[in-house]
């Protein structure tokens, strides 16, 4: 059985802190690392120095979907490490900004009240995610 351990990152968002998971064992692999933050960023390296391990170490990143508090730290660690990073197909347009996601929330947000400092927060999070392979399934 693979050894996977369940890191803790904290979100700005009301659904609270998301779970990142890292196979640790060859080749060492983070599954959805959260979002684009200084805390996340700090979380995940206490994490991952908790489970015995650091960025250099990871060699793919999986991002199960485009939600930023799933996929947006994915980029930085990619910077650290040069980690693959892997995407569903149907998510992959999303994540590596060849969809403009923003042009299909932005309306619906508005129309829910959004205020304008937070859709500028939240675009400001949300950068492409290098990824470089789809994972099929």
């Amino acid at each position: 059985m693979l050894p996977v351990v369940r890191l803790s990152v904290p979100t700005p968002y009301p659904v609270g802190p998301v779970n990142c998971y890292l196979v640790k064992a060859k080749p060492y692999t983070l599954v959805d690392p959260g979002p684009n933050t200084e805390a996340a960023r700090e979380a995940l390296v206490k994490g991952l120095a908790a489970a015995g391990t650091d960025l250099e170490r990871i060699e793919r990143v999986v991002v199960t979907h485009g939600h930023s508090d799933h996929a947006s730290l994915a980029p930085w660690v990619q910077s650290r490490s040069g980690a693959v990073v892997f995407a569903h197909p149907f998510e992959f347009p999303k994540l590596t900004g060849g969809f403009d996601i923003w042009r299909e929330v932005d309306p619906f947000l508005r129309a829910g009240g959004m205020p304008e400092k937070v859709l500028a927060y939240l675009r400001a999070t949300v950068d492409p995610v290098p990824a470089t392979r789809t994972a099929p399934g």
